[in-house]
């Protein structure tokens, strides 16, 4: 099986040996580091079990809702673990670093309100005026102000908020169309299909694209939706990971797949663009070629990617120069790059055609509301350099300017940080910039410290990541300034010196 690899594979120009990442490899934590991960796992859960005995006992007084006595033999939702971990480790600090209240648009800066636990009673004591380097606002259009936010505004006036109905029924309206063929347009393929949620439209259409006798192999860092979607596949479908961005370890299953002795209809490979936990990029070209050696249909989530990359804002295929046509489903979302809701999946025309009519979501599920569609449609406007909506107003930076700024706020971003020794993951052209902290009890630290300096950042641990490898993540803006930039890294470089993990 090697030698069938090596012979195909050097024919076809491609590299069998180690390859070097298109992004900065993770360096694994040494030796002590992961002595010392180990232990505070230890002493964490073993605190969790004392705690746990002594509100068995008494000891403690309960502040949850006791199970009422007619649900005693229900089964339990989750394992022991889970439980024991959302109880007492999740939940000791959840009110102070997670589930925020946000009270103004996801804009360059946000409200937050502070809330704090007396008994069982959740309090907001402060509010807080900080950077917004939490919300996925790539490009800045989730203003409420501007030609999206007035263009929104008419369509209310017109179509109403909701459809109260699904597609296949009395709630398709003429602006879907009009998205669908917009965003066709924009991608550079045949059609498109839109839906109401992101989530949704992996979950539930991964199974109209496979039989009984297919195999999907997806990346071992995939979203959840795409996990799910892969899991609610019909009997019979064959499910594996390969390692993340690895092309020698998915070239091996795929020869395992066609010289093994089930045979397969279909091999579909499910990636994504950019993957949000890690900021890393799917090194497309390498793929497209494995694709053209073996065969297999492509899946490509680009709900990171597409607004984020690429010199006219359409994601990886437009940042490697590769033609969107020689990707058979094309996936992403409105919520990141657009400042909407919902999803979109395209292709070519007898694909969305079989989507529409035999996508779950499409058949049962209702439509966009309308003016998250018109908010998507001006914003692909502004993108293409309308000039009815980049000089409509002083002060509203056009759609180019905006997918510079946020180029050139990324390269500034994330070659300062590496100036200062501050590890970094993913590539560097990703807008998504994850610091690896690897303590859980760190990341409380440093968001807590950060927040005081007038900087809202997203912090992640596990169950989001595996349970040692607990990380700061960025997400950055076109509308982001150089002083902005400035004051979150001086921030971060003061917290990193506290917490003591620079290179």
């Amino acid at each position: 099986m090697t030698v069938f690899r090596l012979l195909i594979s050097t024919a076809n120009g491609i590299n069998t040996e180690e390859e070097t990442s298109l992004e900065p490899v993770k360096k694994e934590a040494k030796f002590l580091l992961r002595i010392f991960l180990h232990v505070q796992c230890v002493v964490v859960v073993i605190f969790a079990y004392i705690r746990e005995l002594l509100l068995r006992i008494g000891f403690m007084r309960k502040s949850r809702r006791k199970d009422h006595q007619s649900t005693r033999h229900f089964p339990n939702l989750y394992n022991d673990f889970i439980s024991l971990f959302s109880r007492n480790i999740y939940g000791a600090f959840k009110s102070e670093i997670v589930n925020k209240y946000v009270t103004t648009a996801p804009d360059r800066s946000i409200d937050i309100f502070h809330r704090r636990k007396v008994g069982n009673r959740k309090i907001m004591y402060r509010k807080d005026d900080v950077v917004n380097f939490g919300s996925y606002n790539y490009l800045g259009f989730s203003q409420n102000c501007g030609p999206c936010a007035r263009e929104s505004a008419r369509i209310i006036r017109k179509f109403g908020l909701a459809t109260c109905s699904s597609r296949h029924e009395l709630g398709s309206s003429p602006i879907y169309r009009e998205l669908e063929r917009s965003f066709a347009d924009f991608l550079g393929v045949e059609d498109s299909i839109c839906f109401a949620m992101g989530f949704v439209t992996n979950m539930s259409n991964i199974g109209c694209l496979v039989g009984p006798k297919s195999l999907i192999l997806s990346d071992q860092f995939n979203h959840s939706s795409l996990v799910s979607g892969c899991r609610l596949t019909r009997p019979g479908v064959k499910i594996q990971t390969f390692k993340h961005n690895n092309m020698i370890d998915l070239e091996n299953r795929l020869i395992e797949a066609i010289t093994g002795g089930r045979k397969f209809d279909k091999i579909l490979v499910c990636v994504e663009g950019i993957y949000s936990m890690e900021g890393t990029m799917a090194p497309l070209p390498k793929i497209l070629e494995l694709k053209r050696i073996y065969k297999f249909y492509l899946y490509l989530d680009e709900a990171h990617s597409i607004g984020a990359l690429g010199a006219n804002g359409r994601g990886v295929c437009d940042y490697f120069g590769v033609d969107p046509q020689q990707v058979d489903i094309l996936m992403g979302t409105f919520t990141k790059g657009f400042g909407s809701v919902g999803g979109y999946i395209a292709g070519r025309k007898c694909v969305i055609d079989h989507l529409r009519a035999k996508s779950p979501a499409s058949c049962y599920g209702y439509g966009l509301s309308a003016p998250c569609a018109q908010q998507v449609i001006t914003s692909i406007k502004m993108l293409n350099g309308h000039g009815e909506y980049d000089l409509a107003e002083s002060g509203v930076m056009s759609g180019k300017d905006r997918i510079k700024n946020l180029a050139a706020n990324t390269r500034y971003f994330q070659n300062r940080l590496k100036s200062l020794k501050i590890p970094v993951y993913g590539h560097e052209d990703s807008p998504v910039v994850t610091v690896p902290v690897h303590f859980m009890t760190k990341i409380i630290y440093a968001y807590r410290a950060m927040l005081d300096d007038g900087v809202g950042i997203v912090v992640v641990a596990y169950p989001a990541t595996p349970i040692m490898s607990a990380r700061i993540r960025f997400c950055l803006s076109a509308l982001h300034t150089k002083r902005d930039l400035d004051k979150a890294i001086d921030s971060l470089n003061a917290v990193i010196d506290v917490i003591n993990i620079r290179l």
